[in-house]
């Protein structure tokens, strides 16, 4: 790609918006910046601030605006002005993209539109390596069970993707996302995608309907 391209990825979870980004990164270049995984490795940390992360997260709540900027800040100060940016989870309120829009200029905001019941499928076989790697029991496993086939570490489920926490999140996602979808749509950026169907399937969508527009 000549120029830099930011990338917005909304889904709600288990859209494969993940993977997603994860195939941009590995065939075009994009660094992937995901706020979830920006926030656990804080977590892991278990300073103050991480442990109130955590207990927020445990719950399915979303954390406050002021500390994911932060976090999202930070993570783009590291980049060069070249490199292109594909954001995984964020924003997910409309408060969230004006900030972005003041730090970077997005070319799209990509949605990943999934049925809610294969949203829920698609989260209990969800799998994920210590070094952001994304895997599905169900939809793209790994080469050998419950091992990552870039790093060859451990895979394990995240503790946050329990039935009653993953409903909670669901409804959040439907009840802020709307206006997140409409301030993009609203600017002309807004690209809707098929995510109920292959993982090549829809990176094909995503490279024909995106890539070729930036």
């Amino acid at each position: 790609m000549k120029r830099r391209t930011v990338l917005v990825f909304i889904g709600q979870q288990g859209s494969g918006k993940g993977t997603q980004a994860m195939i941009l990164a590995d065939k075009y270049g994009f660094i992937v910046i995901a706020p979830g995984d920006l926030l656990r490795t804080e977590v892991a940390k278990k300073t103050p601030f991480g442990l109130e992360l955590a207990d927020i997260m445990a719950k399915g709540n979303l954390v406050p605006d002021e500390s994911i900027n932060r976090l999202i800040q930070e993570a783009l100060a590291r980049l060069s002005p070249q490199t292109s940016v594909v954001f995984d989870g964020f924003p997910r309120t409309v408060e969230q993209a004006r900030y972005l829009d003041s730090l970077i200029e997005v070319s799209n905001a990509v949605q990943i539109d999934i049925p809610y019941e294969v949203s829920v499928k698609r989260i209990s076989g969800r799998l994920t390596c210590p070094r952001g790697h994304n895997y599905n029991r169900f939809f793209l496993p790994p080469q050998k069970p419950g091992i990552c086939n870039i790093d060859k570490l451990p895979l394990s489920s995240r503790p946050d993707d329990t039935q009653a926490t993953v409903i909670n999140r669901l409804a959040i996602y439907q009840h802020t996302t709307t206006k997140v979808l409409a301030y993009y749509r609203d600017q002309g950026k807004l690209i809707a995608i098929t995510g109920n169907a292959s993982v090549f399937a829809v990176s094909h969508e995503i490279k024909t309907k995106v890539l070729s527009q930036t």
